[in-house]
């Protein structure tokens, strides 16, 4: 089985090297504990120099796919928090995909002024037909959002490390008992279907935005999930990771929690409890 590496080197040490290919990984926790920061040091690090591994995955690339951010705000993020190296190898690993106009489309009501500069754009996206399985399988065919994630997921997710930004966003949408339902077989569909394109999607969810019995319905929709909490210590913020589900051989039970330190070079992690580390 190969393994794909987070490409943050201190916590794939932890973690017997990375996740599994085909994997999907949902990052959920406090807002802005490093989640985004994580992520950003992943695609940077993409292809960067390190010891090969026989059983050792590198995607090819990075997809970005946004609802609510523009491609252009994440890049300034990026830019302002990291070093020019840094952010050059970010950009240079990321292609961006814009969902905003699918997303906006599943609000229930939309301002006049929007919905009359949606109908006069030249290129109105419509919902795609290729979903049979899933229509098979009783998703609503009236989500161009989901439909057109899925087009692109099947289209470009091979072999590369994709990013849906963000869970939370798609979560605000889809709040009908119905809708959810629909959400949670497609999360099921992307975990299936993520085996076939042999790469890593990563997503992110800010605990707190959705009731409690539907925020333990998302874990069992991935493989590996990390959960990030920022405390308060005398000594200032304290911003942690621990891993609470994950799908692989190198580690099992408890792995533990690690105190993440983000600086202008990257996102690491670092030991604040005892490993279990078993054969």
């Amino acid at each position: 089985m190969e393994i794909v590496p987070t490409m943050i080197e201190s916590f794939d040490l932890l973690i017997g090297g990375g996740f599994r290919r085909g994997n999907t990984v949902l990052l959920m926790g406090d807002f802005q504990a490093g989640q985004e920061e994580f992520l950003y040091t992943c695609v940077s690090r993409l292809g960067s120099s390190r010891k090969r591994l026989k059983n050792l995955y590198v995607p090819k690339g990075a997809i970005w796919a946004t609802l609510m951010k523009l491609g252009s705000d994440i890049e300034s993020e990026v830019k302002s928090k990291f070093t020019p190296e840094f952010s050059e190898s970010f950009l240079k690993n990321v292609v961006f995909e814009d969902f905003f106009e699918e997303y906006i489309r599943e609000a229930s009501i939309l301002p006049t002024d929007i919905i009359r500069e949606m109908e006069t754009k030249k290129k109105v996206k419509t919902v795609p037909r290729d979903l049979e399985d899933l229509t098979r399988s009783s998703l609503t065919p009236a989500s161009v959002l989901l439909d057109s994630l899925a087009k692109m997921f099947r289209e470009k997710a091979k072999d590369v490390m994709v990013v849906v930004d963000s869970l939370t966003d798609l979560c605000r949408v889809f709040r009908s008992p119905d809708e959810w339902n629909d959400l949670l077989l497609f999360l099921h569909w992307l975990k299936r279907s993520s085996r076939k394109w042999g790469g890593i999607i990563y997503t992110i969810f800010t605990t707190g935005t959705v009731d409690e019995r539907r925020e333990k319905e998302l874990p069992p929709c991935f493989d590996n999930v990390l959960m990030f909490k920022t405390t308060t210590t005398p000594q200032g913020e304290q911003k942690t990771l621990s891993v609470k589900k994950f799908t692989g051989e190198a580690a099992r039970g408890d792995i533990g929690e690690v105190r993440v330190m983000i600086t202008n070079n990257g996102l690491d992690v670092e030991k604040l409890k005892l490993i279990e580390r078993l054969a």
